[in-house]
């Protein structure tokens, strides 16, 4: 141990003993010896610059007599004889220094280096062979300041593990010669911690000033965090010692379980029970294990340990007066027959009455195969090690004392009935940290939500291929049961006999489990859709057009209501295609699975649209517009989806997206009439506020409208397998500019497409990563690795920006500006100028284009004036789409960077001059003298449609999603 510890204390040098040298890491072991041999003379490093000292003496001048030339003054070597005290020590600084590396150098290294004279040679070789020459100086520069800029956490490294590996990068980087500022270094610290660390850092920033905060008072506070974390994690771990297991899948039957606990004497009581109560599931798909639903702690369990009662009652229950397992036996009992609610007025003070719940909501499938009652014990290797023979009996634990009594509670019964919620609910207050979501949207406790999580756990999570699974599966079972009663309910079919020279559409299931906004299953959803492709034009349908909104006109839509500060809902409309009427015959075959017995060759003849049939959208869209009309509401326009009432004082939007329908009004009473005259109508689901919509995530709040798709891009990230990827900060590199690569290796082509194809998909709400999508999307055809790794890099960027997105706020007003910018012959292949253009309404970017213009242009000027033509055919879109939500807009500014370009706009002399710009781009000078738009010259440096013609820079590229108004709400 003494030897080990010499060693060490020799690897870091002493106060007489100098570093040992270190091949592998030679800048540490550099910067280690210049503060070694300053601490031993100061006056080293001077010499190690400049070489040693050598000890001279001045002779004076001899002037010029008798032919001999004059002598001028010089310097001549000191015999050594002649030093004095100060030559001495000079001199010998340079030989301490000498002897203090030599020290430091193992013997093969020494031997390279022992012929030299001067601490500076010896200095200077080792320099040259170890760091290399100014060349190689320079690439290792290069490759370390990269090294820093991609500088970021590894898997599984602790916090001072990856503090001393960006320490050691420091040193390497002034070694040769680079430095950053404090606050650089702090910034790229924080950046490099993992996801977790991002809201306390966040917090951080905001309370402490960055320019001030050093390397290493940020990692202490960082260590100081994490060892607070850790000590709270321990005593959690201490005071409440619980197990996980696997998630299953829910079966009918009721048992005991005993899930082995900690053997600590402090968590374990003599008197506590071995087991645990619960529900025998069924056995594991993936291992020789049963499943079963603990109901103390609420979960499912995997677990060989299981003990099978036969003697016990069907429903055993030894809390009878847990509210909790009673709502669990509710899933595997007989509903009663409903109850009715107490009036308002007959509740007591300090109680509010909870919402109904429709009867039909939640349905309770039959018992099947029951399970006599079992009982699970630990193994023997989990048992007690304590010398006590503790009993196996279940002891009811005791009522914790903490818990409201429940008015309507009564004592559980064995006659099958079903728990009760009860009608009164306590008003107390609840704790900050027991609400969960938004407080406005009503209260959410975790019991709750545990709860619903039990409801979950009876839906299938597989969604079957072929209708022989699904008809094993009876909750695909219901829901197919309860698609076919929608038909019936809307009259959607009529059994005939088979018709002789008709053709008979067959029909087919398709299986979804719909989701919500943050990827929960929520209920299984049998869809039975014809076989269009079957169908005949001219004899199974005449018209297929159906209107459908446009991503901007949803946009506008939201930036409306952001403007007006009014919220937006959604309401989802069942079996939306099955209302719309048909105006030809059509026959289908009997769905398969449920052929009638009796009437095995009759076919359907169709009375209204089924999903899949052509004119389906069409039949379905006619039959709503129909009706929204005949009572009293406007169709847009200019879009045909969009349904206004107008008030003296209101207005009341409805945008309609094939089944799904968003509504809003400046007078919330007008929606809850809305949502009536609907159901009035039709059956309908409210969703309430639109949270999700058209892949969409949206956050309403006071101060405006935030829409993403951060669900989207962790899925996106999950497909492709770039979970663990390096993040970037911009989507594409500036100088990067992609061609078509013909010596290129080619790649997987339906890989790169599934990839590219995702990305268009996410441009919906990320206008950032617009231009180098669309680039990347040239070369489909024959994608090459070159433009792969262009792909893969817009992955890595949105690894770092997952839920960036467009910020709608109520106060930046409703002014429309457009910005129009081109790239001249920006593309290699076929040398097309590439257009770019956004549009504000206020701070609002509600429309974005980055798109490869269809003619060469010969200049500047035209591809500019092109690209001003095709923003301005945006603009008074949008202009004309206002006016139907009344704002009148005239002289609208168009702002572009080529002053040639407005000049040809605004003077149509010089039309004469410009005729090979196609005459098609001309008309914008027409809508210039009718004031519709006015062009105005902005300096590139503020051009904000640069982002959508050419990959930019760090810096300016956060300038432009800044003012185009994205935010990240994790920064």
């Amino acid at each position: 141990m003494a030897l080990q510890a010499k060693d060490n204390y020799f690897d870091t040098g002493s106060a007489e003993k100098p570093p040992r040298f270190n091949k592998d890491n030679f800048s540490l072991w550099k910067t280690r010896m210049e503060l070694f041999l300053s601490g031993s003379d100061p006056q080293i490093p001077y010499f190690l610059e400049n070489g040693p000292h050598v000890p001279t003496q001045t002779v004076h001048p001899i002037p010029a007599a008798a032919g001999q030339p004059a002598v001028p003054e010089r310097q001549l070597v000191k015999p050594v004889t002649d030093w004095n005290d100060e030559d001495r020590r000079l001199v010998n600084i340079d030989t301490k220094a000498r002897s203090l590396i030599a020290m430091s150098l193992p013997d093969d290294v020494f031997h390279s280096v022992c012929h030299l004279r001067s601490a500076k040679e010896i200095w200077d070789t080792l320099c040259v062979q170890y760091e290399g020459t100014a060349l190689l100086m320079e690439s290792r520069k290069i490759f370390l300041v990269r090294q820093y800029e991609s500088f970021i956490h590894q898997k599984d490294e602790t916090l001072s593990q990856l503090h001393q590996r960006f320490n050691c990068l420091l040193i390497d980087l002034k070694t040769i010669g680079t430095t950053y500022s404090n606050s650089e270094v702090v910034t790229k610290f924080m950046e490099a911690l993992p996801e977790h660390w991002e809201i306390y850092t966040s917090c951080l920033t905001m309370s402490k000033d960055i320019k001030t905060l050093t390397l290493s008072e940020l990692y202490g506070i960082l260590l100081n965090r994490e060892q607070q974390k850790k000590l709270k994690k321990n005593l959690i771990r201490d005071s409440k010692d619980t197990k996980s297991n696997s998630v299953a899948l829910v079966s009918d039957s009721v048992l005991t379980v005993a899930t082995p606990s900690s053997n600590n004497k402090d968590n374990l009581g003599k008197f506590d029970s071995k087991s645990d109560d619960g529900i025998f599931l069924g056995y594991s798909s993936i291992s020789k294990t049963y499943r079963v639903f603990n109901k103390r702690r609420q979960a499912i369990e995997e677990t060989i340990h299981v003990k099978f009662d036969q003697s016990g009652p069907t429903f055993p229950h030894p809390h009878e007066n847990s509210e909790i397992n009673q709502w669990a036996d509710s899933f595997f009992q007989v509903p009663e027959p409903p109850i009715a609610d107490p009036s308002p007025q007959d509740l007591p003070d300090g109680f509010e009455e909870d919402p109904p719940i429709p009867p039909t909501e939640i349905t309770t499938p039959p018992l099947i195969n029951a399970t006599p009652i079992t009982q699970i014990t630990p193994s023997e290797s989990d048992q007690p090690t304590n010398s006590e023979d503790f009993s196996q009996t279940t002891v009811s634990e005791p009522t914790p004392t903490n818990l409201l009594p429940d008015p309507s509670a009564n004592e559980a019964s064995t006659s099958g009935q079903v728990y009760q919620p009860p009608a009164l609910r306590w008003t107390k207050d609840h704790p900050i940290d027991q609400v969960l979501g938004n407080p406005s949207s009503g209260i959410k406790t975790r019991r709750q939500s545990g709860n619903v999580c039990l409801y979950v756990n009876f839906i299938s999570e597989n969604e079957p291929k072929e209708i022989d699974d699904a008809l094993r599966d009876p909750a695909w079972v219901s829901a197919m049961q309860e698609e076919l009663a929608e038909f019936i309910r809307n009259n959607v079919w009529l059994l005939v006999p088979r018709p002789r020279k008709r053709t008979i559409i067959g029909s087919k299931w398709i299986f979804r489990n719909k989701l919500d906004e943050i990827g929960t299953i929520i209920r299984n959803k049998a869809r039975l859709v014809a076989q269009g492709y079957r169908q005949e034009e001219g004899i199974d349908y005449d018209e297929t057009f159906a209107p459908v909104a446009r991503l901007e006109a949803i946009r506008l839509f939201l930036a409306f209501a952001a403007h007006m500060n009014f919220k937006v809902y959604q309401m989802d409309i069942k079996n939306a295609f099955l209302n719309g009427k048909l105006n030809e015959e059509v026959y289908v075959a009997q769905p398969p699975g449920f052929v009638d017995p009796k009437f095995p060759d009759h076919v359907y003849k169709l009375n209204k649209a089924l999903y899949g049939l052509k004119q389906a959208p069409r039949a379905w869209y006619d039959t709503l517009s129909t009706f929204l009309l005949s009572k009293g509401f406007v169709r847009g326009k200019i879009d045909s989806t969009l349904f206004l009432k107008k008030y003296p004082k209101h207005i009341l939007l409805v945008q309609i997206y094939v089944d799904d329908i968003i509504f809003g009004s400046t007078n919330p009473k007008l929606c809850e009439k809305f949502e009536l005259l609907m159901k009035s109508e039709y059956k309908m689901s409210m969703m309430g506020e639109l949270t999700f919509f058209l892949g969409l995530q949206i956050k309403q709040s006071e101060k405006g409208i935030f829409i993403n798709q951060g669900k989207y891009v962790h899925e996106m990230l999950k497909k492709f397998d770039l979970t663990s990827c390096t993040p970037m900060k911009t989507p594409m590199a500036p100088p990067l500019s992609l061609d078509k690569d013909s010596k290129g290796k080619p790649v997987d082509v339906t890989l790169y497409r599934g990839m590219v194809g995702s990305l268009l998909y996410l441009t919906a709400s990320r206008p950032d990563i617009m231009y180098s999508t669309c680039l990347c999307a040239r070369y489909q055809a024959e994608p090459k690795e070159s433009h792969l790794t262009a792909v893969k890099r817009i992955f890595r960027y949105l690894k770092r920006t997952p839920n960036l997105g467009l910020w709608y706020s109520k106060d930046s007003g409703f002014d429309l500006t457009a910005y129009s910018d081109s790239d001249f012959a920006g593309c290699k292949i076929d040398r097309n100028s590439t257009t770019g253009g956004c549009h504000l309404l206020g701070g609002k970017l509600v429309s974005w284009t980055s798109k490869k213009q269809n003619s060469v242009s010969t200049s500047t000027t035209e591809a500019e004036y092109v690209a001003a033509g095709i923003c301005c055919a945006q603009v008074l879109w949008l202009r004309n789409q206002l006016q139907d939500y009344d704002i009148q807009l005239s002289k609208i500014p168009i702002y572009c960077d080529n002053t040639s370009a407005i000049a040809i706009a605004n003077n149509p002399v010089l039309h004469s001059k410009t005729k090979h710009i196609e005459v098609r781009y001309h008309f914008i000078r027409d809508h210039v003298m009718n004031g519709d738009i006015e062009l105005h010259f902005v300096p590139t440096e503020y051009q904000l449609a640069d982002l959508f013609t050419k990959p930019l820079d760090v810096t300016r590229f956060n300038m432009l999603i800044s003012e185009l108004g994205m935010l990240n709400p994790d920064d």
